[in-house]
Formats: structure tokens, sequence, C-alpha cells
């Protein structure tokens, strides 16, 4: 009977011990979590060119990460990943400036490897380096100005020193030489300043595909790390 008691112990003890490591096997590890802290800037390319006309208060947008993002020494979103939002202000020239002032809300971040996380974050300012069409039709008339100017600036030294006597001419006249070229310099001006004015009135490129800027959130972003690791692996 003493026997049979220690066996059965043994049996019960053996028992338990398998049951422990079959629920060690099949029980899942709690997910590394990442938090990714209000204020964090996001490196951003733009996807879709956004244009002066046919971009609208309300389209979405879609911008890739250019570069990898970390909370501390975790990464958090690897390059590539994707962020759309939509445009929440669009004014092509605001009072007193030339850029334009675009404004995008980003409210859904999307992994390579499928997973999405909703987030709350908005562009800064972007800024765009080419002059608007009004700049360069100025700039135009600036240089007309400045002919205008020279030609004046010549004709009053022409008059304060003494005629000189004619010298014997060689060659053709220079006076219709010289209205063909101020003739050709004033077509130019025109051309450039019509051709100005065209384009204004086009759907000009705001800002166009490939347009680098930044999205700063404004929330905490709480991210799984095993999916993280699993979307920044797809990448290598």
């Amino acid at each position: 009977m003493r026997m049979k008691g220690v066996s059965l112990v043994a049996i019960a003890a053996l028992l338990v011990g398998q049951t422990g490591n079959l629920v060690g096997q099949t029980g899942q590890q709690p997910a590394k979590v990442v938090t990714m802290p209000a204020g964090t800037r996001v490196p951003l390319t733009l996807v879709s060119a956004i244009k002066s006309k046919s971009t609208k208060v309300g389209d979405t947008v879609r911008a890739v990460v250019a570069f990898p993002v970390t909370a501390g020494d975790t990464l958090a979103i690897p390059a590539g990943s994707f962020m759309e939002g939509t445009v929440t202000k669009l004014v092509v020239r605001p009072k007193g400036s030339h850029q334009p002032d675009v404004e995008i809300h980003f409210t859904r971040l999307l992994f390579a490897n499928g997973y999405t996380v909703t987030l709350d974050a908005n562009n800064e300012q972007a800024k765009a380096d080419s002059p608007a069409p009004d700049t360069m039709v100025a700039a135009l008339i600036a240089a007309v100005d400045s002919v205008g100017n020279f030609a004046l600036f010549g004709q009053t030294i022409s008059q304060s020193q003494p005629t000189p006597p004619p010298l014997p001419q060689v060659g053709p006249s220079p006076g219709p030489i010289i209205g063909a070229t101020l003739g050709g310099i004033g077509a130019l001006v025109i051309a450039g300043i019509l051709f100005g004015r065209h384009r204004a009135g086009q759907d000009a490129v705001l800002l166009d595909a490939g347009w680098q800027f930044q999205a700063v959130t404004t929330g905490a972003l709480v991210l799984d790390g095993d999916k993280v690791r699993a979307a920044a692996a797809m990448g290598n």
C-alpha cells in the first residue's frame, strides 16, 4: 500500500509538470508595447501632388515615411510606412505672401505588413520654393523698368555731351538695328507677361509629388512592438 501511494504521487507530479509545459508552449507572451510621445516629428515625402484647382479641402493625401522614427532606442515607424490624411486648409496665395498655405491632418498609419494604427498628426507648414506666377510677372516688369531707365540714362548722357562731327557711315544704319533689338526685347517681355497670366489661371502644382516635409503628432501613439519589427523586417 505504501509503495502504491508513492507511485500515485509520482504520477500526479508528472502529469502536473507536463500540463505546465503545455501551457507554457501554447500560451502567448504579451507583445512589447512601443509608445511614441506627442510632439514626435515624422519626416514624410508627398506621394501625390497638391494642386491649386483640382485639390479641394477634404481630399485624401498620402505620404511615405522618409526616415525611420524611434521612441527612445526602440524603432517605432520604419521607413517606407505610409501616412494618410485629408486636406483641412488650402489657400493658393495668402494675403501678403506668394507661398501657398496647405494644412493636412493625418489620421492613419499603415505599415508594410498591413498593420494599421489610428493617429493624430498635422503637417508643419510646407513652403514651395518656386515663385508664384505674379512674382514672375513682377520680375519681368522690373526688368522692363530697368531697361527703360538705362535707355533714359544713356539719353541724358548723350544730351550733356557736345555733339561730335558725324563719321562716314560704313555698312547699314544703326537706327534700324537698335529698333529691331528693342522691339525683340519688348516682344519677349510681353510674351513672358502673357505666359505668367496664363499660368495663373491654370491648375498649378502647389506641392509636387516627392515634396519633403514633416508631420507632428498631437497625441501619444501606442504601437505593437512585434508588428513593428515584422514590418521593418519586410523592408530589409
